[in-house]
């Protein structure tokens, strides 16, 4: 089975008009109820709502890969867009792509629906394809890209097919209340701390911020003294900030004092069978995907959750 078995010409849409990556997803999705491919749009449209802007696929700097799975599919099947302007993950991104990709497909074809979404991923990442694709002028002249069509599906599944490439990160530097609102504002569980050539040092994580918090949180809440009170609280830091520096403040130790050092980091080229164990085993969601030494992506147990289930 090749991508040409997947991506009729009824399904690619040019041009598509939309601003965000889920009003392009929305309109992909009636190209599969109008050929008959899915029996429920709105059940897939409450798919693409549910699902969090940084679970879609950014391939390069031109396409957006979005998965879902839903009842409503009878087979696994995908549908392409591009846009006129670049459209952005959600309003305001940084990132932006004119590519859009979006594979569905039901909840019990989990292998060919990885192989399709991986697929797509090697094809948008090989050299020459988007921009053949942004020059085509209508679907049948996509639907004429043998690189992008003919590009068969395998039966082995990569760490860097599925990983995130987009990852938010901070420096040794940042303080904890930088981390802190970083972390909260795009719901991450932790966060990868680099230099500035993007070389893993460490990951900072929720649980460390919550111990370096709470004592001073208990220790404000018996006394009365706090930021604001006109007194001077002494802080108490324990846990994970033991070493860190006694009667510092939390939020303005650098990330440096308190992340894990000890990271497990993965290879790109590395099966996600081979890694299935170590997201089972080991108390992290989020590992980070390397090369030589420099960041280059994250794989997470939610995303990858989401790929085999759909949940």
């Amino acid at each position: 089975m090749n991508l040409r078995d997947l991506l009729a010409p009824e399904r690619i849409v040019i041009p598509l008009p939309a601003k965000t990556l889920h009003d392009a997803a929305e309109q992909l999705i009636a190209s599969f109820v109008e050929t008959g491919m899915a029996s429920e749009g709105s059940k897939l449209v409450a798919r693409v709502s549910e699902t969090p802007a940084d679970e879609a696929l950014a391939v390069g700097e031109d396409a957006f890969i979005l998965h879902v799975r839903s009842s409503s599919m009878d087979s696994v099947s995908a549908a392409l867009g591009v846009t006129a302007e670049p459209v952005s993950l959600v309003q305001e991104s940084e990132k932006s792509a004119c590519i859009v990709v979006v594979v569905a497909g039901p909840p019990k074809d989990t292998a060919t629906f990885l192989q399709a979404v991986t697929g797509f991923a090697q094809a948008l990442a090989m050299e020459g394809v988007p921009s053949a694709i942004l020059a085509a002028s209508s679907a049948e002249a996509v639907a004429d890209i043998s690189a992008l069509m003919d590009v068969e599906l395998s039966d082995v599944i990569l760490v860097g097919d599925v990983m995130q490439r987009r990852v938010r990160s901070v420096t040794p530097d940042t303080t904890l209340a930088e981390a802190a609102r970083m972390m909260t504002r795009y719901h991450l569980g932790s966060i990868p701390v680099l230099t500035e050539d993007g070389e893993v040092l460490g990951m900072v994580n929720g649980r460390d911020l919550l111990a370096l918090a709470l004592p001073r949180y208990l220790k404000e809440t018996r006394t009365g003294v706090g930021r604001g009170s006109g007194g001077t609280a002494v802080e108490e830091v324990d846990g994970a900030g033991a070493g860190a520096g006694a009667g510092a403040d939390p939020e303005n130790l650098p990330v440096r004092e308190v992340m894990d050092r000890s990271v497990l980091c993965l290879s790109e080229d590395q099966s996600l069978a081979d890694v299935a164990g170590l997201m089972v085993t080991k108390d992290t969601d989020r590992f980070p995907v390397v090369r030589e030494g420099i960041l280059v992506g994250m794989l997470t147990r939610a995303g990858v959750v989401r790929l085999l289930f759909g949940t």
